[in-house]
C-alpha cells in the first residue's frame, strides 16, 4: 500500500463511519493496521488510524476499547487534547464517573492548560458533581472572547445556571449554544441535553410531571449519539 493508497483508506473508512456504515469500515480499518508498510506509518498517521478505531469502538458500545486506543493516542502524543477529550467523554457521560474524569482532565491540562476544550469540560465534570463553584471558577478563567463563540461554553454556562436555579437564564444560555452550534448533530445534542437538565431540577424539585414532558422532548429530538437517549430514559423511569 503506497502513501496516496493509505490516504485513500482513511478518507474512506472515515466517511463510512460518519455513515455508520460499521461492516465496510471494519475490513478497511483492519487492512490499514495491518498491512500498511512502516514507511507510511507517520505518527500523524497511527493516530488518525487510532481515532477511527476509537470511534468505531464507542459506537458498537465497546468502550474498553475505545478508551483503550484513546490511552495509545496520549502514549504517542501526550498533548493530543481530542484523546484526553474523549476520555473524559466516555467517563462522564457514559459512566457518570466525574472523578476520573476530572483527572484525566487535568493531566491534560498540564500540559495544555490553556486549552478551551479541556477547562470546558472540566468546569462541566465538577457541576456535574455538584461542586459548583469549582465548575463556575473554571468558566470564569476561560477567555470571554472565546467562550462568546463557543458552543460547548454557552451551554455549560447554562447548567451551572440551572444547577443555581435560573431556570429561565440557563435555558438562554443552552439556546445560545444550539444557535452558535456549527451542524445539525451538535444542535440535536444541545437541544437533548438542555431538556436532560432541564427536567433533572424539576425532578430534584418534585415535579415529576413537568420533569417527565422534558425528559420525553429529549427522546423525542434525533441524533446519531445515543448517550443522552439513555439517560432520558433513566431518568423517566423516575418519574
Amino acid at each position: 500500500m503506497s502513501g496516496p493508497t493509505n490516504d485513500a483508506f482513511l478518507n474512506l473508512a472515515d466517511h463510512l463511519l460518519k455513515e455508520r456504515r460499521y461492516e465496510e469500515a471494519v475490513p478497511l480499518i483492519q487492512t490499514l493496521e495491518k498491512e500498511a508498510p512502516d514507511s507510511v506509518k507517520t505518527l500523524a498517521w497511527r493516530v488518525t488510524v487510532k481515532y477511527i478505531l476509537a470511534r468505531h469502538y464507542y459506537h458498537l458500545k465497546d468502550y474498553a476499547k475505545a478508551l483503550g486506543y484513546l490511552s495509545e493516542i496520549l502514549a504517542i502524543d501526550e498533548k493530543d487534547t481530542g484523546a484526553y477529550a474523549g476520555i473524559s467523554y466516555i467517563f462522564s457521560e457514559v459512566r457518570e464517573d466525574y472523578d476520573d474524569a476530572i483527572r484525566i482532565l487535568r493531566e491534560g491540562l498540564a500540559h495544555v492548560p490553556k486549552n478551551l476544550a479541556l477547562l470546558n469540560n472540566l468546569a462541566y465534570n465538577y457541576l456535574m458533581k455538584g461542586e459548583l463553584e469549582k465548575g463556575r471558577k473554571i468558566l470564569d478563567q476561560i477567555d470571554e472572547h472565546e467562550a462568546i463563540e463557543s458552543t460547548h461554553v454557552r451551554g455549560t454556562r447554562g447548567l451551572l445556571l440551572i444547577k443555581e436555579h435560573a431556570i429561565q437564564e440557563g435555558a438562554r444560555f443552552y439556546n445560545i449554544a444550539i444557535r452558535l452550534a456549527k451542524d445539525e448533530e451538535t444542535k440535536a445534542q444541545v437541544r437533548q441535553k438542555k431538556n436532560l437538565e432541564l427536567g433533572r431540577h424539576f425532578l430534584g424539585q418534585g415535579n415529576k410531571a413537568r420533569a417527565r414532558k422534558l425528559f420525553l422532548e429529549a427522546l423525542k429530538i434525533q441524533s446519531d449519539s445515543e448517550v443522552y437517549r439513555r439517560q432520558a430514559e433513566h431518568l423517566l423511569r423516575l418519574c
